[in-house]
């Protein structure tokens, strides 16, 4: 496999959508409106079988869809053939930090796993039940290289190095809505039903307001955190 692909399809397990007889190919990131994204199984009627498998989605494309043999393969042929137009869907960056963080946060009475190796970085424990700021996580981050491939691909950052080569179009998922409506009347897709396709269990903006104060996602207080 081309290196250039091999690393754009394996990064932070992102291998791109891809169907023979659809015309794009779906670039996304996670935290990034990847569930959104994944239900492009409804324009190839994959949908309701998608759904009977698992109601949470990622499950069928993970573990049925791009696990079929061939999958990779025919999706590494057709980036270099580059004939297909290809999307990518990108979220304000500061927004996502907040969002990856507050993914964070399990259940009462669960502790992500995920917590240990940052209390390790902030306080040289990972068992330790001390609280991690947000400041703190984004310190993490920073120290790591948030283009680290060995961070969850949920706290890395978007761009993978060279993606620039094989997407063509940028959609923003601060405008989803209107930027999907135009696409499907530019290849002719069928109108997806963005209520119920475009919510999940584990979309976090509801858990960003605590007590009546939300988390500021802007550039200048993640800025001054730092």
């Amino acid at each position: 496999m081309n290196e250039k692909v091999k690393k754009i399809i394996e990064y932070g397990a992102r291998a791109p959508h891809f169907y023979p007889n659809f015309p794009l190919i779906l670039f996304w990131s996670q935290k990034s409106g990847c569930t959104s994204f994944a239900n492009c199984f409804f324009q190839i009627g994959l949908y309701e079988i998608a759904m009977q498998y698992n109601p949470f989605i990622h499950n069928y494309e993970y573990d049925i869809y791009k696990s079929k043999a061939g999958y990779i393969t025919k999706l590494s042929r057709e980036l270099l053939k580059g004939e297909k137009d290809t999307l990518i869907l990108v979220r304000n960056p500061y927004k996502r930090a907040v969002s990856s963080f507050v993914s964070l946060i399990a259940p009462p009475g669960i502790d992500n796993p995920e917590w240990g190796p940052i209390r390790k970085f902030i306080y040289n424990d990972s068992t330790c039940k001390k609280k991690i700021s947000f400041k703190h996580f984004l310190h993490y981050l920073h120290a790591n290289g948030a283009d680290a491939d060995y961070l969850n691909p949920h706290y890395s950052q978007q761009y993978i190095q060279g993606e620039e080569e094989f997407v063509t179009n940028y959609i923003y998922l601060e405008d989803f809505s209107n930027e999907i409506s135009r696409i499907e009347i530019k290849y002719n897709l069928q109108t997806i039903p963005l209520d119920t396709l475009t919510k999940s269990w584990h979309h976090q903006a509801p858990k960003r307001i605590h007590k009546g104060i939300q988390i500021h996602p802007s550039a200048a207080y993640i800025s001054e955190l730092l």
